[in-house]
C-alpha cells in the first residue's frame, strides 16, 4: 500500500498506515535483527501493489493482493490475501501451508 510506513529505532520496528489508524510493532533481541526485519518489511511494502492484474489472475479479486514469498531451499509460493492482511497472518499462513515453524522465520 502506498501509505504504509516502516520505521525502526534501536531494537524496535513499527509499521502501519496512518490512513487506517493501525500501527503494528515488534521488539527484537538485537538491533541487528530489528534492522534485518525492517529492511525486509520495507522491501515487501515497496513491492506491494494494490491493483491486481486480472489478466494473470482470475482468482484474485480487486480487494486482494497477490504476494510472492521466497521460502527456504530456493522455493517460493504465491498467495492471494486481502489488502488488510497483517504480516503476522501472512507468515502464519505460509508456514502452516509449508509445514514450517513460524518462530524460525
Amino acid at each position: 500500500r502506498g501509505d504504509m510506513k516502516v520505521r525502526g529505532k534501536d531494537n524496535f520496528v513499527q509499521w502501519g498506515a496512518k490512513a487506517d489508524a493501525e500501527l503494528y510493532g515488534a521488539r527484537f533481541s538485537t538491533k541487528e535483527i530489528a534492522d534485518q526485519f525492517k529492511d525486509c518489511l520495507a522491501d515487501v511494502v515497496s513491492k506491494l501493489n494494490p491493483k491486481v492484474d486480472t489478466a494473470t489472475s482470475k482468482k484474485a479479486t480487486s480487494a486482494e493482493l497477490r504476494i510472492r514469498v521466497h521460502l527456504p531451499a530456493k522455493q517460493s509460493t504465491v498467495v492471494a490475501v486481502p489488502q488488510n492482511f497483517t504480516m503476522l497472518k501472512l507468515l502464519c499462513l505460509i508456514c502452516d501451508r509449508r509445514h514450517l515453524n513460524p518462530r524460525n522465520h
